[in-house]
């Protein structure tokens, strides 16, 4: 019966959309819009003039679900292949590559603390963490602590939901998305990155962190930080948050690398291991295969290996092999080629459209017809069309 609802909301969404008469809206400011190539900074990071400023508009271009950009302006920049000295001698023939999860549950089990990284312009790696959230709060896991998070964790949690305001890289559907879902569990969301200057920065992290343990000392935290800063080793200022916080509190965090192995916008940018494993679709480990022991290096426990997207109408499939999220298609006859901007928001959230975090945002390529959202709730939303312009071009209800 929910399948059938499900399926004829859908076939109503995209009935309403194809037959829709132009009408004029009200004005606007979203806060998402579209990055087209005439944009300056794309337009120089792909000629390659200004190349400083590709690492930021490929974490732009992510948080409007621009994913084949979002990787060839990351790798205009970022080319070179970190390979550890234990990557230079494997034997891949000893090991096999595994689905990730149940391994690290048991893993994660008598810990006191579990910390996962992202790369910034990776959204998939943020459906990761939230893919553990459910598990973890059945071990006694009460608390999550995230860089992104740039407002008081007090005020976070007072309103149960972020706002845009609340942190630069929130912004993107994903990451408002794991906050949003882990408030609905029962966690209490904390921010720890506090600011400072390298060093400082680190030693702040984990103090800030390690005050969650002085005030509960029964605690069970998950932390969801960026790029290196789970690292536990002392090779880069002798040793960041992750090796502080242990060095204070005497607690051994589990710390799970999902920066190292991911897709590129062209294999030579991809790490030699990578390249040559067989086709995987969920994110992995590779284990040895006699004694079932976990791949890794001296930086972090668990290094996680994330599986090619194959792309359905431009979109990548990690959303839709998510267990996470339910979908419906949005049809465009009227628009085919034109490229717009599809806004998916809670509509049950009592803040104004300019403040929301968007559920889902996808963009609408020249010549594409059908465009698939994904909402990891069960709620009303509203759903907005723009143009580059950033004019409403259609609204819907679903």
């Amino acid at each position: 019966m929910k399948k059938y609802i499900l399926f004829l909301s859908t076939v109503l969404l995209i009935m309403n959309f194809s037959t829709t008469q132009e009408k004029i809206y009200e004005n606007i400011k979203f806060p998402y819009q579209l990055i087209t190539n005439d944009k300056q900074e794309v337009k120089e990071c792909l000629d390659m003039t200004y190349t400083r400023g590709c690492e930021r508009i490929s974490s732009q271009l992510s948080m409007i679900g621009d994913y084949d950009k979002t990787l060839e302006c990351w790798n205009i920049t970022n080319q070179d292949i970190f390979v550890s000295k234990k990557d230079s001698i494997i034997n891949l023939n000893e090991y096999k590559i595994i689905p990730a999860k149940e391994k690290c549950l048991k893993l994660m089990e008598d810990r006191k603390i579990v910390m996962f990284n992202e790369a910034h312009h990776l959204p998939s790696h943020r459906i990761t963490t939230m893919s553990y959230l459910e598990e973890l709060y059945q071990m006694g896991f009460r608390y999550l602590g995230v860089e992104g998070l740039r407002e008081d964790g007090h005020i976070l949690m007072e309103r149960k939901l972020p706002t845009i305001s609340s942190g630069y890289y929130i912004k993107e559907p994903q990451y408002s998305n794991l906050i949003k879902k882990a408030i609905s569990i029962g966690y209490i969301v904390f921010n720890y990155d506090v600011g400072g200057q390298r060093k400082e920065r680190e030693i702040k992290q984990a103090n800030k962190i390690a005050e969650v343990f002085e005030k509960d000392s029964l605690a069970k935290v998950l932390i969801h930080a960026g790029w290196g800063h789970i690292r536990e080793d002392t090779a880069i200022l002798n040793g960041l948050m992750a090796y502080e916080f242990k060095k204070k509190t005497g607690i051994d965090p589990l710390t799970i690398n999902q920066s190292r192995f991911n897709e590129q916008s062209k294999k030579k940018y991809e790490h030699f291991i990578y390249q040559i494993l067989e086709p995987f679709d969920e994110p992995s480990i590779l284990v040895r295969k006699k004694d079932q022991q976990i791949y890794t290096d001296s930086i972090t426990d668990i290094i996680l290996f994330h599986p090619r997207t194959k792309r359905i109408n431009t979109r990548p499939d990690y959303l839709k092999n998510s267990k996470l999220f339910n979908s419906t298609i949005i049809h465009f006859d009227k628009y085919i080629q034109e490229e717009l901007l599809i806004i998916a928001y809670d509509n049950s959230e009592k803040i104004p459209i300019e403040k929301r975090t968007a559920i889902d945002v996808a963009v609408k390529k020249k010549g594409i017809r059908d465009v698939e959202l994904f909402f990891p709730f069960k709620r009303d939303f509203i759903i907005y069309t723009i143009d580059s312009l950033g004019t409403i071009r259609n609204i819907q209800y679903f």
